[in-house]
């Protein structure tokens, strides 16, 4: 039943589930001011005669219409009223308060940054919101609910978000918007188009806000949603320029971003100043501590998308900034070389050390040089093997590939891993110089001396330690120990 306020009659329409209606008229007293709506459901539709899930629907398609909605007498069930429609919405401190409690309530997600929309040009208000936990790749973001004047017109699009706002979720109310005919979806037209930029500029000015003004949580949403933020970051260079210069990557002072990373590191004699990294979280021991050594820092960019984005950085600045990959980098400044008479002094140990290895089939080429810090004996660098091996192993990791081409990616992967490493002996280690007095270290009683020296260096950059290596070093550490406890026991004899 209906009757328009003022209006000499009622009308009375019925519909059973089609498109047509029957319009019976009614006198003016056969109905308040208003419409009153009775459903009656059929036989087999009485799920829809459940409580919570009537109020699932109100809330998904009636919540913001501007009267309340009671069920069984009891209510509203919807909200009516958006924060964006309050007195208290030009606050901006109640306004965020109101919007967090409103997404909470609505998604069952506690925000961890809001974004208020209040757009000019096309006319949109609303409210979005990055959540506080973590969501590997941001695979349940990136959708809103899109409404036209406080009508539902279609929940969870994924479309008008920019590609790249993945950690992103709200509600978006935009009068201009124009519903296709079946008024479940809007109209890619200008509007929609115009729309869809304004927002990514404000998801991107809001970060940016975020990172300035409240550092400590916008390093948490870096944590919860860092393949998100870095993933988007790499793939979408729009959005990568935008943030890149205030995501933070770790190093051992802490989350630095990369403008705070190289203010603190030395300018080098070409007026640049080298960016040091390494990909792989097991090579903090070693990395980190020569680093530490020498007074620069290192980056650990062992995220997925972290080297991207430092290749990228460094390629827009080129003047000012030197890529130095610590995975396979020989410099002089970390490991400096010793003169011809010191290289010939130790070249005993170091035919020693290959001829150890090889016997124990481990493939390394062993070098010899003199760095800080004194107590590291021995670091591998892996040349351009480790890349090319990191690339394939990302792939066999992430199930890129088919089965055929993973199990041949597996041989190819074995192969790298033969591949020989370089193995760095620290002249200024006390062991390597007791080494290096050594008449003959080539005496096979000290061949477990000299496999443990690549051993413990595989201990500082654990991804490198293969099965048949971990039961190589098994084998001669058991060895060392029985050996130890001989000469213990015949010592206290």
């Amino acid at each position: 039943y209906t009757r328009k306020p003022g209006a000499a009659r009622t009308w009375h329409w019925t519909n059973y589930g089609g498109e047509d209606y029957e319009l019976v008229a009614l006198p003016a007293d056969a109905q308040p001011s208003g419409t009153q709506a009775a459903v009656t459901l059929a036989p087999n539709q009485t799920a829809f005669l459940d409580g919570r899930r009537i109020r699932q629907i109100v809330r998904r398609y009636a919540d913001l219409l501007p009267f309340p909605i009671l069920l069984n007498g009891f209510g509203p069930i919807n909200a009516v009223n958006a924060p964006w429609h309050e007195p208290g919405w030009r606050d901006p401190v109640e306004r965020d308060q109101m919007l967090a409690a409103f997404l909470s309530q609505r998604y069952g997600d506690p925000p961890l940054l809001v974004i208020p929309l209040d757009l000019p040009h096309p006319r949109t208000l609303g409210g979005l919101y990055v959540a506080a936990r973590y969501a590997p790749g941001g695979q349940e973001g990136g959708a809103v609910d899109l409404f036209q004047g406080r009508m539902s017109i279609r929940t969870n699009d994924a479309e008008l978000l920019p590609e790249w706002a993945r950690f992103v979720r709200g509600v978006v109310d935009c009068p201009e918007l124009q519903p296709t005919a079946a008024r479940d979806n809007v109209q890619r037209d200008s509007v929609y188009h115009t729309l869809r930029e304004r927002l990514g500029e404000t998801i991107i000015l809001a970060l940016l806000d975020l990172a300035t003004r409240d550092r400590p949580r916008f390093l948490r949403l870096c944590d919860w949603h860092q393949d998100a933020l870095k993933g988007m970051a790499a793939r979408h260079e729009a959005f990568g320029a935008a943030v890149l210069d205030c995501l933070p990557f770790a190093t051992h002072q802490g989350q630095l971003t990369l403008p705070e990373y190289l203010a603190r590191q030395p300018i080098g004699a070409d007026g640049k100043r080298p960016l040091y990294f390494f990909s792989h979280e097991a090579d903090a021991n070693q990395f980190y501590s020569l680093c530490q050594a020498h007074g620069v820092l290192a980056i650990n960019a062992s995220g997925g998308f972290d080297e991207i984005l430092l290749r990228r950085y460094t390629g827009q600045h080129p003047e000012h900034v030197e890529l130095k990959p610590l995975d396979h980098l020989d410099d002089p400044a970390l490991y400096p070389p010793l003169d011809a008479a010191a290289q010939a002094h130790y070249a005993p140990l170091l035919r020693a050390v290959d001829r150890a290895l090889a016997e124990a089939e481990l493939s390394a080429r062993t070098q010899i040089r003199q760095f800080q810090p004194a107590d590291l004996s021995a670091v591998v660098l892996s040349g351009q093997r480790l890349t090319a091996f990191d690339q394939m192993e990302h792939l066999l990791e992430k199930s890129l590939l088919a089965n055929e081409l993973a199990e041949l990616a597996g041989e190819v992967r074995d192969r790298l891993r033969r591949q020989p490493l370089d193995l760095l002996l620290n002249a200024a280690h006390p062991l390597v110089q007791r080494l290096g007095e050594l008449a003959d270290p080539d005496n096979p009683r000290y061949r477990p001396v000299l496999t443990g020296l690549y051993y413990s260096a595989l201990l500082n950059a654990r991804h490198r330690l293969t099965p048949a290596a971990a039961r190589r070093f098994h084998g001669d550490l058991q060895a060392l120990l029985a050996s130890h406890l001989e000469l213990q026991a015949g010592h206290d004899a």
